[in-house]
């Protein structure tokens, strides 16, 4: 977490699949979800480190992690979700999806804002820039956007130097 109190982790694939939320000094577990029907790939910290946003399959789940609650749930992607990032101000979340769509949700709706369909193949990594403006996202196309997070305007278009572009930072 952002104040170094929390560590999220994710595990699964098979029939023990959870999420859970442990303080970094005791390993103590504060909050776990086990589910045996799908399991997690995606977890990004709030800004604040008040929530966690988790990505399952065709959903994003919101937790209050200090309540030990989960609170909201975003519905849209067809697929698994294979990256989350929050914007440097905490108002939104962006979710990178195996439907090949990017989707930014306000964290007070339950639906998203703006969906970016550029990618030809599933969408693995999303981040934003430091001013939450713009965001970048890169596909197993092997192509990398920068588009406006509020009207979904691609800005720049890079294509990798691989087969696919793994990562962004």
């Amino acid at each position: 977490s952002p104040d170094s109190k929390y560590i999220a982790s994710n595990s699964g694939g098979g029939t023990n699949n959870s999420v859970q939320v442990w303080e970094a000094m005791t390993g103590k577990t504060i909050f776990s979800s086990h589910d045996a029907s799908y399991w997690s790939r995606a977890l990004a910290w709030s800004p604040d480190g008040k929530y966690l946003a988790v990505g399952f399959w065709r959903e994003v789940q919101l937790w209050n992690v200090r309540k030990r609650l989960k609170t909201t749930t975003y519905r849209g992607h067809n697929n698994w979700i294979r990256a989350l990032s929050w914007s440097p101000d905490g108002k939104h979340i962006a979710s990178a999806c195996e439907d090949k769509m990017v989707q930014v949700w306000d964290v007070t709706k339950e639906r998203p804002l703006v969906t970016h369909r550029g990618h030809s193949e599933w969408v693995g990594s999303v981040v934003w820039s430091p001013d939450s403006k713009r965001i970048a996202s890169a596909s197993k196309d092997n192509v990398i956007y920068v588009w406006d997070a509020t009207t979904g305007a691609v800005l720049l278009t890079k294509r990798g130097s691989g087969a696919s572009v793994q990562a962004l930072l």
